[in-house]
Protein backbone atom coordinates (compact mmCIF):
# COMPACT_ATOMS: atom_id res chain seq x y z
CA UNK A 1 0.00 0.00 0.00
CA UNK A 2 1.65 3.35 -1.30
CA UNK A 3 2.24 6.80 0.34
CA UNK A 4 -0.70 8.46 -1.83
CA UNK A 5 -3.07 5.23 -2.62
CA UNK A 6 -1.76 5.41 -6.77
CA UNK A 7 -5.27 4.69 -7.51
CA UNK A 8 -5.93 4.32 -11.21
CA UNK A 9 -7.85 7.51 -12.13
CA UNK A 10 -9.85 5.97 -15.46
CA UNK A 11 -10.87 2.91 -13.34
CA UNK A 12 -14.18 3.08 -11.46
CA UNK A 13 -13.27 2.58 -7.16
CA UNK A 14 -15.11 -1.41 -7.55
CA UNK A 15 -12.22 -2.11 -10.76
CA UNK A 16 -9.43 -0.32 -8.59
CA UNK A 17 -9.98 -2.82 -6.00
CA UNK A 18 -9.92 -5.69 -7.74
CA UNK A 19 -7.17 -4.62 -9.94
CA UNK A 20 -5.03 -7.09 -8.20
CA UNK A 21 -6.28 -9.87 -8.77
CA UNK A 22 -6.06 -12.49 -11.82
CA UNK A 23 -8.00 -11.51 -14.87
CA UNK A 24 -10.72 -13.70 -14.54
CA UNK A 25 -11.92 -12.25 -11.42
CA UNK A 26 -11.54 -8.28 -12.07
CA UNK A 27 -14.94 -8.11 -13.20
CA UNK A 28 -16.50 -9.88 -9.95
CA UNK A 29 -18.52 -7.06 -8.52
CA UNK A 30 -18.99 -9.01 -5.47
CA UNK A 31 -15.34 -9.29 -4.50
CA UNK A 32 -15.12 -5.32 -4.50
CA UNK A 33 -18.78 -4.67 -2.78
CA UNK A 34 -17.40 -7.06 -0.19
CA UNK A 35 -13.94 -5.40 0.65
CA UNK A 36 -15.37 -1.98 0.14
CA UNK A 37 -18.09 -2.87 2.80
CA UNK A 38 -14.91 -3.99 5.11
CA UNK A 39 -13.23 -0.76 4.60
CA UNK A 40 -16.47 1.30 5.34
CA UNK A 41 -17.05 2.41 1.89
CA UNK A 42 -20.31 0.54 0.56
CA UNK A 43 -22.04 2.00 -2.35
CA UNK A 44 -18.91 3.71 -3.48
CA UNK A 45 -18.04 0.72 -6.06
CA UNK A 46 -19.12 2.80 -9.29
CA UNK A 47 -17.02 6.38 -8.16
CA UNK A 48 -14.26 7.47 -10.21
CA UNK A 49 -11.60 8.37 -7.78
CA UNK A 50 -11.17 12.02 -7.75
CA UNK A 51 -14.24 12.05 -6.44
CA UNK A 52 -13.41 10.82 -3.07
CA UNK A 53 -11.62 12.67 0.04
CA UNK A 54 -8.05 12.01 0.12
CA UNK A 55 -9.02 9.16 3.44
CA UNK A 56 -11.45 7.54 1.38
CA UNK A 57 -8.42 7.14 -1.39
CA UNK A 58 -6.54 5.53 1.26
CA UNK A 59 -9.15 2.81 2.01
CA UNK A 60 -9.48 2.19 -1.30
CA UNK A 61 -6.14 1.28 -1.69
CA UNK A 62 -6.13 -0.70 1.39
CA UNK A 63 -9.48 -2.65 0.39
CA UNK A 64 -7.54 -3.52 -3.09
CA UNK A 65 -4.28 -4.67 -0.95
CA UNK A 66 -6.48 -6.95 1.09
CA UNK A 67 -8.63 -8.29 -1.91
CA UNK A 68 -5.27 -9.87 -3.04
CA UNK A 69 -5.51 -12.03 0.48
CA UNK A 70 -1.71 -11.23 1.13
CA UNK A 71 0.47 -13.26 3.51
CA UNK A 72 2.24 -10.10 4.72
CA UNK A 73 0.85 -5.95 3.60
CA UNK A 74 3.26 -3.46 3.24
CA UNK A 75 2.28 -0.28 4.03
CA UNK A 76 5.12 2.72 2.90
CA UNK A 77 4.02 5.92 4.61
CA UNK A 78 0.79 5.19 3.95
CA UNK A 79 -0.41 8.41 5.95
CA UNK A 80 2.03 10.95 4.90
CA UNK A 81 0.25 12.82 2.06
CA UNK A 82 -3.03 13.13 4.38
CA UNK A 83 -3.43 16.62 7.02
CA UNK A 84 -2.65 16.03 10.61
CA UNK A 85 -6.35 15.67 11.82
CA UNK A 86 -7.35 13.27 8.74
CA UNK A 87 -4.25 11.25 9.31
CA UNK A 88 -4.73 9.75 12.74
CA UNK A 89 -8.28 9.02 11.67
CA UNK A 90 -7.77 7.25 9.15
CA UNK A 91 -4.24 5.45 10.75
CA UNK A 92 -6.79 4.14 13.11
CA UNK A 93 -9.28 2.84 11.16
CA UNK A 94 -6.97 1.22 9.28
CA UNK A 95 -5.22 -0.30 12.12
CA UNK A 96 -8.71 -1.82 13.24
CA UNK A 97 -9.68 -3.35 9.81
CA UNK A 98 -6.30 -4.94 9.60
CA UNK A 99 -6.67 -6.18 13.22
CA UNK A 100 -10.33 -7.18 12.19
CA UNK A 101 -8.87 -8.93 9.01
CA UNK A 102 -6.10 -10.29 10.58
CA UNK A 103 -3.56 -9.43 8.41
CA UNK A 104 0.49 -9.05 9.51
CA UNK A 105 1.26 -6.28 8.08
CA UNK A 106 4.32 -4.24 7.87
CA UNK A 107 4.60 -0.28 8.83
CA UNK A 108 7.36 2.01 7.15
CA UNK A 109 6.84 5.52 8.69
CA UNK A 110 9.32 8.26 10.25
CA UNK A 111 6.47 9.20 12.67
CA UNK A 112 7.34 8.00 16.36
CA UNK A 113 3.53 8.44 17.38
CA UNK A 114 2.40 6.68 14.50
CA UNK A 115 4.80 3.55 15.29
CA UNK A 116 4.25 3.31 18.80
CA UNK A 117 0.31 4.18 18.45
CA UNK A 118 -0.08 1.23 15.56
CA UNK A 119 2.30 -1.33 16.32
CA UNK A 120 2.51 -5.08 18.18
CA UNK A 121 5.72 -4.60 17.64
CA UNK A 122 8.49 -1.98 16.89
CA UNK A 123 12.21 -2.08 15.14
CA UNK A 124 13.53 1.18 14.80
CA UNK A 125 16.48 1.79 12.28
CA UNK A 126 19.00 4.28 13.06
CA UNK A 127 21.94 4.73 10.52
CA UNK A 128 20.53 1.41 8.48
CA UNK A 129 20.98 -0.78 11.45
CA UNK A 130 18.04 -1.88 14.21
CA UNK A 131 18.65 0.10 17.20
CA UNK A 132 16.35 -1.64 19.17
CA UNK A 133 13.36 -3.89 18.63
CA UNK A 134 10.33 -4.59 20.71
CA UNK A 135 6.90 -3.37 21.70
CA UNK A 136 6.49 -0.31 22.25
CA UNK A 137 6.76 0.76 25.50
CA UNK A 138 9.44 -0.99 25.79
CA UNK A 139 11.41 1.31 23.55
CA UNK A 140 10.05 4.27 25.04
CA UNK A 141 10.15 3.66 29.12
CA UNK A 142 13.50 1.98 28.44
CA UNK A 143 15.43 2.68 25.43
CA UNK A 144 18.78 1.18 25.04
CA UNK A 145 20.74 4.48 24.34
CA UNK A 146 20.32 8.06 24.44
CA UNK A 147 19.87 7.79 20.80
CA UNK A 148 17.08 5.86 20.81
CA UNK A 149 15.68 7.62 23.68
CA UNK A 150 15.64 10.89 21.89
CA UNK A 151 14.31 9.58 18.86
CA UNK A 152 11.15 8.32 20.59
CA UNK A 153 9.88 10.98 22.84
CA UNK A 154 10.45 14.36 24.23
CA UNK A 155 13.59 14.18 26.49
CA UNK A 156 14.71 15.96 29.58
CA UNK A 157 18.51 15.03 30.45
CA UNK A 158 20.11 16.93 33.18
CA UNK A 159 24.05 15.68 34.09
CA UNK A 160 23.68 12.94 37.20
CA UNK A 161 26.34 10.53 38.91
CA UNK A 162 25.23 7.01 39.91
CA UNK A 163 26.96 5.36 42.72
CA UNK A 164 25.80 1.80 44.08
CA UNK A 165 23.17 2.32 41.92
CA UNK A 166 21.32 5.35 43.30
CA UNK A 167 21.61 8.17 40.62
CA UNK A 168 22.10 11.76 41.99
CA UNK A 169 21.25 14.84 39.96
CA UNK A 170 19.34 18.21 39.50
CA UNK A 171 16.22 16.77 40.10
CA UNK A 172 17.32 14.49 43.66
CA UNK A 173 18.07 11.45 44.25
CA UNK A 174 16.54 8.24 42.25
CA UNK A 175 16.97 4.78 41.55
CA UNK A 176 17.15 4.73 37.58
CA UNK A 177 15.26 2.08 35.57
CA UNK A 178 18.66 0.57 34.66
CA UNK A 179 21.73 1.05 36.69
CA UNK A 180 25.00 1.48 34.60
CA UNK A 181 29.02 1.25 36.00
CA UNK A 182 29.53 3.65 39.16
CA UNK A 183 30.22 7.14 37.57
CA UNK A 184 29.14 9.89 35.64
CA UNK A 185 25.61 9.88 33.24
CA UNK A 186 23.54 11.90 31.22
CA UNK A 187 20.02 11.60 32.80
CA UNK A 188 17.11 11.03 31.00
CA UNK A 189 13.55 11.75 32.40
CA UNK A 190 10.39 12.18 29.70
CA UNK A 191 9.12 15.13 29.79
CA UNK A 192 5.15 14.41 30.91
CA UNK A 193 7.17 12.72 34.33
CA UNK A 194 7.91 15.71 35.64
CA UNK A 195 5.21 17.46 37.70
CA UNK A 196 5.36 20.63 39.34
CA UNK A 197 4.62 20.91 43.29
CA UNK A 198 4.41 23.06 46.19
CA UNK A 199 7.82 25.15 46.10
CA UNK A 200 8.60 23.81 49.26
CA UNK A 201 9.07 20.26 47.82
CA UNK A 202 10.97 18.61 45.48
CA UNK A 203 13.80 20.37 43.34
CA UNK A 204 13.78 24.28 43.42
CA UNK A 205 12.96 25.86 39.83
CA UNK A 206 12.12 29.29 38.59
CA UNK A 207 9.84 29.57 35.93
CA UNK A 208 11.02 31.47 32.96
CA UNK A 209 8.42 31.11 29.70
CA UNK A 210 5.26 29.12 29.58
CA UNK A 211 4.34 28.44 25.90
CA UNK A 212 0.03 27.07 25.33
CA UNK A 213 0.11 23.72 22.56
CA UNK A 214 -3.89 23.65 22.97
CA UNK A 215 -3.86 20.20 25.50
CA UNK A 216 -0.61 20.91 27.09
CA UNK A 217 1.83 23.86 28.14
CA UNK A 218 5.34 23.64 27.36
CA UNK A 219 6.79 25.06 30.58
CA UNK A 220 10.57 26.40 30.55
CA UNK A 221 12.21 26.36 34.28
CA UNK A 222 15.76 26.68 35.25
CA UNK A 223 16.91 24.91 37.97
CA UNK A 224 19.03 25.88 41.12
CA UNK A 225 22.36 24.90 39.40
CA UNK A 226 21.79 26.72 36.52
CA UNK A 227 20.01 23.68 34.75
CA UNK A 228 17.48 24.86 31.95
CA UNK A 229 14.56 22.32 31.35
CA UNK A 230 10.98 22.67 29.26
CA UNK A 231 8.16 20.43 30.93
CA UNK A 232 5.27 19.16 29.24
CA UNK A 233 1.59 19.56 31.47
CA UNK A 234 -1.80 19.81 31.09
CA UNK A 235 -2.79 22.94 29.70
CA UNK A 236 -5.62 23.12 32.78
CA UNK A 237 -2.42 24.00 34.85
CA UNK A 238 -1.56 27.79 35.55
CA UNK A 239 2.00 29.13 35.37
CA UNK A 240 3.88 32.54 34.94
CA UNK A 241 7.64 33.96 34.50
CA UNK A 242 8.92 34.72 37.35
CA UNK A 243 7.02 32.08 39.33
CA UNK A 244 9.34 29.80 41.90
CA UNK A 245 8.06 26.26 42.35
CA UNK A 246 9.21 22.58 43.46
CA UNK A 247 9.75 19.44 40.64
CA UNK A 248 9.18 15.91 41.41
CA UNK A 249 9.53 12.89 38.91
CA UNK A 250 7.00 10.55 38.72
CA UNK A 251 7.96 7.15 36.86
CA UNK A 252 11.14 5.97 34.97
CA UNK A 253 14.27 7.65 35.64
CA UNK A 254 16.61 6.58 32.88
CA UNK A 255 20.37 6.85 33.35
CA UNK A 256 23.63 6.77 30.05
CA UNK A 257 26.86 6.02 30.71
CA UNK A 258 28.83 9.72 29.76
Amino acid sequence: MPQEGALFPQLSVGRNVTFGLPRARRSDTAIAEHWLGVVGLDGLADARPHQLSGGQQQRVALARALAAEPSVLLLDEPFAALDAGLRVRVREEIATILRATQTTALLVTHDQAEALSLADSVALLIAGRVAQHGPPAQLYDRPVNLEVARFVGGTVELDGDIRGGILTCALGSHRPEVAPADGPVTVVVRPERVHVVDPACGAQAVVTECRFYGAELGVHVVLGDGTALVLRLPATRSCSAGQRVGLAVDGPVLAYPR
